[in-house]
């Protein structure tokens, strides 16, 4: 099964050898299968051979760059569609109840993430709660949570261009953060709970070393099993691809039933 592949690292080169892709950072040399990818991620002070991005382009790659706050992306995986298709997802968009389906979906998952850390009520200021319950500084788990929030971004990203649908035409700003807002609190959130409190004495989001350790814990809660509230039982990750899918399907059929994501 194809996986992403988060290169987290100060400064590397990424070259192209056969079938894989080099990495090339202190002073060793990684490599990651072309065919068992469908992502990369890339955090780092980095130089990319032509070679290296062809691979990725033969392989239908996405090369989702991360630049401090901001991202950019590279991609050769564009679904042939016609503009039909293209109109199909305005016009279903343009419709309100896709938002509110969304807006419903974030306001279920937050009251979960409610319950999870003790609040009785409804309260938006995770980081707030989190801040007063374990005594870290709301900057510390602001930044971290701003961080994570990219990864899904990129992982949405990826799975929505090879739907067939177009990140340009949003349900709120922009399709990629709209599907990420949705997934937000269950993965960033359960991710940031699930640190190992001893680790925020090291914040340090410039330190690559630290990036990774805490990264680790938003790897494992996607691929770890969740159930929704339709009684969907998978990785957290093949619940983003699913509904994605799901949501591609009810544009070219708007009578394909679309239900958003609500954890179980």
């Amino acid at each position: 099964m194809k996986s992403s592949k988060w290169i987290v690292l100060r400064e590397c080169e990424i070259g192209r050898r056969s079938g894989r892709f080099t990495i090339k950072h202190d002073n060793k040399i990684d490599e990651i299968a072309a065919v068992k990818t469908y992502l990369l991620v890339i955090d780092s002070d980095f130089k990319i051979s032509l070679e290296a991005i062809r691979l990725a382009s033969e392989n239908s790659i996405t090369l989702f760059i991360v630049d401090r706050d901001r991202y950019t992306w590279l991609t050769h995986s564009y679904v042939e569609k016609n503009i039909d298709y293209v109109l199909n997802q305005y016009n279903v968009f343009r419709k309100s109840y896709l938002k509110k389906m969304f807006d419903k979906a974030v306001r279920e998952n937050i009251l979960r993430l409610n319950k999870r850390i003790g609040v009785d009520e409804y309260c938006e200021d995770i980081c707030g709660i989190v801040s007063d319950i374990k005594g870290i500084d709301r900057k510390i788990l602001s930044e971290i949570e701003n961080y994570f929030k990219l990864f899904i971004v990129a992982e949405c990203l990826d799975a929505i261009i090879r739907s067939g649908l177009t990140p340009y035409i949003p349900i709120y700003s922009f399709l990629p953060e709209d599907f990420e807002k949705m997934f937000h609190h269950i993965a960033v959130w359960y991710s940031i709970l699930d640190i190992d409190e001893k680790v925020f004495l090291n914040h340090d989001l410039n330190n690559y070393s630290y990036k990774r350790s805490i990264l680790k814990y938003l790897r494992e809660r996607l691929n770890r099993e969740l159930i929704d509230i339709y009684g969907n039982r998978r990785p957290l990750i093949q619940h983003i691809k699913s509904y994605i899918k799901s949501l591609a399907s009810h544009v070219l059929n708007p009578l394909a039933q679309f239900n958003p994501f609500i954890a179980g």
